[in-house]
This record gives structure tokens, C-alpha cells and sequence, in this order.
């Protein structure tokens, strides 16, 4: 199939007998066996070869080795034994995507990433094995009956489908063998990569997709129960084997690949999950192996182990009586590794951790933060809170909520008990027409432990009790309002942003007080914009998503003070320079000097609006860029792009976020985009799930105009429903728990010759009791249209 694959010439024999010499006996795999290349390349079907030749001896101790070379190149020392694996490395032209993206169903290369860490590649081919040159493996069964010796493939189970007896007994013999399973998958074909190094010893590539297409063609033969019991005899095998090398735990890859192929649930909880778990967790460098070989295949088949492993742990959840708090810790523990394996590597997306079974209702988050280590500090309790990767970001949403809940309950029992009095709120009161000035004073004149309150807000002059709208329609009056007065907008058309101002330089002839007073202002409202994110995070309440999302990160880590930001984060924030930030890096001509013509220099505005050269580094501006120190210019650019340039600024925002976020166990969960999702919602939704959620007031849903109505929102085009949502919610973005969360409602709005009004703060819209379904969507694309700007009051 490969047109290059190494053919077998010769199967070598010893003899472990003790009472002769060793005798060595070879035998030829001609082409007149008529066998297909890939059975050839097989080292478990050769041993087989071996078998069905020499029967007589399957009482006796014996080693096989397999030498499998090019044909035209000879072995000069035959007698070279050889450690398992032993391939030859080749080139890899692909690598992995770090986007989310879709995870192929078949290819044909073999993606392995970059990072140069525990797993590193290897660029260029080198012979792996003492023999230099052939390809060799040394497979030894030790006290084992040669006629056990056997390979199944597909090719295999086609030539025994007449012989359904002899087909069971080869099944069965091969999976009660890890030996056999072991040898049977190794891929040798020379057209790709066919290993890597895992501290240096060579990582052999598994090819998973004819081990996929091998469990198919059992199932199909009805054969998946004859597995099974054949699986459950190998953990026999497993007792006294010692698995050291990276190629002992290829059948583990393909246990999980099988797991996938069983249907039956009370099996797969009862035998399966455990032995996977067990195997899986043997020894402390079980599981960085088994990563290892997954690197060296398709990320398909790692997302389907990882799959098999959540299905065990969601059976696990589901079982009746008394929860088997040891097997879902030991199971949890094992997906904790391969998620850290992951995210060095970034196999497949991080959300392919995600199991939805936990905190899925009010009930089991609940449960979650009372049995969680957020609220415990029983170290030696079980708690889901310990693998925050296995959490979807709407139930760190509710656990943040909930959680923020919760801690200020506790506190005020507290001080109820001490003598102290404490409302359970904290309430912000506010003018309108002076927002900004009333919220900066309040804020920062509050007590950090007041600020971990839920919020509740007042307009002065207005009545009304805030049930959750005053609050969001407060962050949509100010958030933008401060953005536009002391943030700078950046980018171009379509792709635009805020970031801080850097401080003014004092000009001649300015008052240097008055200047400073200015700037010590501009820093205290950038510290409430960020006491304003940590408020609308613990509350629950969607902000507009004004920052680059870079900001996230700074957030969360320390990546800007230790120069770790990224291209990608520059990208994100502005597409245009980041492109020529990689065009330089990628440039290969080493001629970076003449043809950029760049130095350790930036120019940019200060504070004043004026374009100034900054150095990047000292004496920067008489540095050129070469070939050597090109990634380093990238680097201190993208680190003045973000933060040198306006460090005491964004200091002063992130120290107002953590004042209100700070030792907030449940926050130390979120990733860097969870983070975003969770405060700035997300732009994917349905017309099917805001309807889940709608309610009426007066109207019911069966009635024609409520039909009419979902009708015509159905039949938007997506640039319509986006819009359509900026109406009803002021925000073109949904909760992390989707559409349905919104709780939309509609109530009647008048005579038919008004137009629907929305209350955004509300999610509530006033529908008249329109005569025909063309006056409804004619009505609601005018209102629509023009009526996206300002609230309306309930």
C-alpha cells in the first residue's frame, strides 16, 4: 500500500533450551504466500509465520526476533539483538493547530507538536537501533505457546469469515495476548513520521486507524462479546509484566479505542472502566507515555480515549446506590493527567474535557459547592472542584455566583453572632446624570470585604426594587461611557478596541500640578473600570466586550510582567500588526536588516497625542533587526504594544478587579477564555433555545400572533438575529448557559399601529396584537432598525 514499506526477509529463531546449543533457523516470506503489504509489515503476523512452521516446539521456551530490512540492503551483523521499538524517524511537515478548531476524522499525516519539552521531536532520520541498517524489533515471549503467537487484522477476519470457529480462537488468543496486541499495530511505513523521542528513547507511531477499522470489522462479525471476555482474561498478563518501554502500552491505545466500539454500558462499568483505569494508572510515567504515543497519532483517537474515559466516569455518576467515591477519584485523576498533558502539548481542544453530567441542574451545583473544597477544608474529601477542567463554563458561572452567595452568607452569620449588623446586600447609589462621579466615589470609598456582597443598585429619585435589571442596566449606561472618556479606541474598521492612555508628558509652559492631578484622576477611574469587571463577574451580569481579549489573560496571570505574551495575543488585539510581526519572523533570507529595515525602536503616542520614538531596549534605536535577535524585537514589541507603554495604568485596573475578586477560590478555576465567555457571554445562540426559555404574559404560545412571531425571528438571516438580540438585550452576546438562560418574555404592547418596544434591561418586549403575520415582521424590522439605542423603563 506503501510502496516503500520494509518487507520481511527472514524471521530468526532462538532456541532457550539449556541442554544444546543455541540453534537458528530462518525462514523465507516469499511472495508466493500472496500476502498483502500491510499483513508484511506486521511483526505479530510474522511470529505467526513462525508458529504454523515449527507447532511441534509449542511446549517450549522461546524467543522470536523479527528483522524487518529494506529489500535490497543486507544485514551485516545479523546477530544484533535490538531494543523494542526500533523504526527509523522522518520528517514531520505538519504541525497542530492551537484553535479549537474541528478534529479531522481521517488524515494522512501525522501531527506532533513543536514544543521543546518533554516530548520532543525529531527533525531529521536517524537509524534508532544498533543494526544500522535495517529496521529490527526484538519481540520476546517468554514461556509462552507459539500457537498463541497471532495477528488479527481485517484482513484476517475476511479469510476466516467462512471458518467462524478458527476466527473465535484467533480473536480470542490475540487479545489475552499484550504481547501480541503490542507487536500488531506498529506502524512502519517509511512515507511518515514513525516516532519520536520521549527523553530519548524512541516513541513508536501507532496506527490507530487499522486498529479502528479491525474493531469495526469485529463488531460487524458480531464478535465485540468474544473481545470483551478475551480483554478481561489480559489483565492476567498484565500481573507479572513489567512495562517500561513506550511501546509496552500500545494496547492501551487500543482497550480505548474499544471502548468506543462497546455498546453495552453495565460491561463497560463493570469490567472495562476499571481494568482501563487501572492500567492506565500504572507506575508514575504510565499515563506521559501513553500521551506520548498519541502524539505520534491522529488527535481523533486521543479525543476518543478521552471520551471512553468520561463515559466511565459519567456511568460511574449514574449508578445506583452508594457512590464509588475511590473509582471516580482514581478516574479523575487519570483524565487530571492527560488534561496536563494536553494543554502542554495541545493535542485536542481543551473543551473535549468538558463533562456536562456535573453541576448539570441547580440541584447538583448545590451539591457541588457544598461537597467542594471551595467550601471544605477537609483536605481528605473528594471534591469535583479539584479537576476544574472537567466543569463547563456555565457551572463555574453558577459556582461563582452561588459561591459569592454563599461566602457572604457565612460572613454575615459571622457577624451576626459577634454583635455586628450587616445588610445582605451591598447597595450602590447612584445619580444619573453624574454616574461616573457618584460610582467612582462609592466604590472607592467601600471596604474590599463590602464589594464581595451581591450588588444591588439605586437611582437617586427614581422608586423601585432592583430584581437584577437596574443592575444591568447600569454596567450598559457606564461601561461604555467610561471607555469613551478615558480609554483610547484602536484599530481600524471592523476590528476595534480600548486601551489605556499613557500617562502626559509635561509641555513647556503647562502647569505641572494641574497635569498631575489629571493623571492621578485618569488612574483612579481605571481602577474602578476594573473593580467594575470583578463586580459584574461575581454578579452574573454581561459586560460589552470593549478590551482585547488579551486583557483576559493579563487578568488571570503574570504573563505580561514576564514577557509571555504572545503573537496570537497581539493578533487578537490588531490583526494588522501581527501580520507583519509574523512576516518578519518567518522571513528566511537573513538579509532581515536591509529588506525591514527595523530597529529596537517604537514609535507611538504619549499621552499628550504626540508620536514619540521609544527604545525598546537600551540604546535600542541603534540596533538593528537581524536574522539572530528578530524574535526578541517581536517580543519587547509585543510587551511595550500591551504594557510598558502604559504599566501604571493598567495596574491600577487590575488592582481594582482583584480588590473585588481576590480570594475567591472558585476564580482560580477558570481558564483564560472561560473568563471571557463567562463575563462577556457568547455569540453563538439559537432562535430554538431563546424560545425554550420565553414566557408570556397574557399571550400563550400556541395562540397565532406568538407563532407568527417565532416564525419571522426563525427566517432572520444571522446578521437580522444578531441584531434582533442587540434589541431585546442591548447586547449582541448570550450567557454562557445559553440563549434559553435569558428568560426572553413578551407582553402585549398596545394597538396594532405601535411598533414593538424592548426593555433591555429586562429582556422583556411589548408585542401590539398584530392582525397578520407580514404586519408583524414589517412592524418588527422598523422597530428593529430604530430602536437599538437607549433603554426603556418597565
Amino acid at each position: 500500500e506503501k510502496g516503500n514499506s520494509p518487507v520481511c526477509n527472514e524471521v530468526k529463531i532462538i532456541e532457550s533450551v539449556p541442554s544444546h546449543d543455541l540453534e537458528t533457523t530462518s525462514i523465507s516470506a516469499s511472495p508466493s504466500h500472496q500476502l498483502s503489504p500491510r499483513r508484511r509489515n506486521r511483526l505479530g503476523f510474522f511470529a505467526c509465520i513462525f508458529s504454523s512452521c515449527m507447532r511441534k516446539r509449542k511446549n517450549e521456551e522461546v524467543d522470536v526476533e523479527v528483522v524487518a530490512h529494506q529489500p535490497v540492503t543486507p544485514i551485516e551483523n545479523p546477530n544484533a539483538m535490538t531494543e523494542y521499538p526500533s523504526t527509523c524517524i522522518q520528517d514531520n511537515e505538519s504541525e497542530v493547530s492551537e484553535d479549537a478548531g474541528e478534529i479531522p476524522t481521517q488524515s494522512t499525516n501525522t501531527s506532533v507538536s513543536q514544543d521543546a519539552s518533554l516530548l520532543t521531536p525529531v527533525k531529521k532520520p536517524i537509524p534508532l537501533s544498533r543494526n544500522q541498517n535495517s529496521f529490527s524489533s526484538s519481540v520476546r515471549f517468554k514461556k509462552f505457546d507459539l500457537e498463541r503467537i497471532c495477528f488479527v487484522d481485517v484482513d484476517r477476519i475476511m479469510e476466516l469469515k467462512d471458518d467462524r470457529e478458527q476466527l473465535v480462537r484467533e480473536v480470542e488468543t490475540f487479545f489475552q495476548s499484550v504481547s501480541c496486541i503490542n507487536a500488531a499495530y506498529i506502524d512502519y511505513s517509511e512515507s511518515k513520521e514513525t516516532s519520536i523521542l520521549f527523553d530519548g528513547i524512541a516513541v513508536p507511531v501507532v496506527d490507530m486507524c487499522s486498529v479502528e477499522v479491525t474493531l469495526e470489522a469485529l463488531k460487524e462479525e458480531g464478535l465485540m462479546d468474544t473481545v470483551v471476555e478475551a480483554v478481561l482474561q489480559l489483565y492476567q498478563d498484565l500481573v507479572d509484566a513489567h512495562l517500561s518501554e513506550a511501546a509496552d502500552f500500545v494496547f492501551v491505545l487500543v482497550l480505548l479505542q474499544l471502548s468506543e466500539e462497546l455498546s453495552d454500558d453495565k460491561v463497560f462499568l463493570k469490567h472495562i472502566g476499571p481494568l482501563l483505569t487501572s492500567i492506565v494508572t500504572r507506575g508514575p510515567r504510565a499515563v506521559e507515555t501513553i500521551i506520548a504515543l498519541y502524539r505520534c497519532s491522529q488527535p481523533y483517537y486521543f479525543s476518543i480515549a478521552i471520551k471512553s474515559l468520561q463515559r466511565y466516569l459519567r456511568l460511574l455518576e449514574m449508578a445506583h446506590g452508594e457512590r464509588d467515591i475511590s473509582s471516580i477519584k482514581n478516574i479523575c485523576d487519570t483524565l487530571a493527567v492527560f488534561n496536563t498533558g494536553n494543554d502542554e502539548f495541545r493535542i485536542i481542544p481543551y473543551d473535549h474535557f468538558y463533562n456536562t453530567s456535573i453541576g448539570s441542574n441547580d440541584e447538583k451545583v448545590k451539591e457541588l459547592l457544598e461537597s467542594s473544597h471551595i467550601l471544605s477544608n477537609n483536605a481528605n474529601s473528594f471534591s469535583y472542584g479539584a479537576y476544574p477542567f472537567l466543569l463547563i463554563p456555565s457551572v463555574k458561572a453558577d459556582l461563582v455566583r452561588d459561591g459569592n452567595i454563599i461566602d457572604f452568607g457565612r460572613s454575615i452569620i459571622f457577624n451576626l453572632l459577634s454583635g455586628q449588623n450587616n445588610n445582605l446586600f451591598y447597595v450602590l447609589k447612584v445619580r444619573r446624570e453624574a454616574l461616573l462621579q457618584d460610582s467612582l466615589q462609592m466604590l472607592l470609598s467601600t471596604p474590599t470585604f463590602k464589594l464581595k456582597q451581591p450588588l444591588r443598585l439605586e437611582f437617586f429619585g427614581e422608586e423601585g426594587v432592583d430584581g437584577g435589571g437596574l443592575i444591568k442596566e447600569y454596567f450598559q449606561l457606564i461601561i461604555p461611557k467610561l471607555c469613551k472618556t478615558y480609554l483610547k479606541l484602536h484599530g481600524d474598521s471592523g476590528h476595534e478596541y480600548y486601551w489605556f492612555r499613557p500617562n502626559r508628558v509635561v509641555a513647556e509652559g503647562e502647569n505641572q500640578a494641574v497635569i498631575a492631578e489629571e493623571d492621578e484622576q485618569k488612574l483612579r477611574y481605571y481602577r474602578l473600570l476594573g473593580m467594575l469587571l470583578g463586580l459584574a463577574l461575581k454578579n452574573s451580569v454581561l459586560v460589552e466586550h470593549f478590551l482585547p481579549d488579551v486583557v483576559f489573560k493579563m487578568l488571570c496571570t503574570e504573563a505580561h510582567k514576564e514577557r509571555n505574551l504572545t503573537i496570537e495575543d497581539l493578533e487578537s488585539a490588531d490583526p494588522s500588526v501581527a501580520k507583519s510581526m509574523k512576516q518578519l519572523l518567518n522571513y528566511e533570507g537573513k538579509d532581515e536588516e536591509d529588506v525591514f529595515y527595523q530597529f529596537f525602536c517604537i514609535s507611538a503616542e504619549d499621552g499628550n497625542g504626540t508620536i514619540r520614538d521609544y527604545p525598546l531596549k537600551e540604546g535600542g534605536e541603534n540596533i538593528a533587526v537581524t536574522y539572530v535577535n528578530k524574535a526578541e524585537y517581536v517580543s519587547r514589541y509585543i510587551q511595550f504594544y500591551f504594557y510598558t507603554h502604559v504599566e501604571r495604568e493598567f495596574d491600577e485596573f487590575k488592582s481594582g478587579f482583584v480588590d473585588v475578586v481576590e480570594n475567591s477560590r472558585v476564580l482560580s478555576m477558570i481558564r483564560v477564555s472561560e473568563m471571557k465567555s463567562i463575563l462577556c457571554g457568547e455569540r453563538k445562540w439559537t432562535v430554538d433555545e431563546l424560545r425554550q426559555g420565553a414566557t408570556y404574559e397574557t399571550y400563550k404560545e400556541d395562540e397565532p400572533l406568538i407563532q407568527w412571531f417565532w416564525e419571522v425571528v426563525g427566517a432572520f438571516t444571522e446578521k437580522e438575529k444578531r441584531e434582533f438580540l442587540v434589541f431585546v438585550t442591548g447586547s449582541d452576546r448570550v450567557p454562557v448557559k445559553g440563549a434559553a438562560s435569558l428568560k426572553f418574555s413578551i407582553q402585549p404592547g398596545g394597538d396594532e399601529e405601535r411598533l414593538p418596544v424592548a426593555h433591555t434591561c429586562f429582556v422583556v418586549l411589548d408585542l401590539p396584537n398584530y392582525t397578520s403575520k407580514e404586519q408583524l415582521k414589517a412592524k418588527l424590522t422598523t422597530a428593529i432598525k430604530h430602536g437599538q439605542d437607549g433603554f426603556n423603563v418597565i
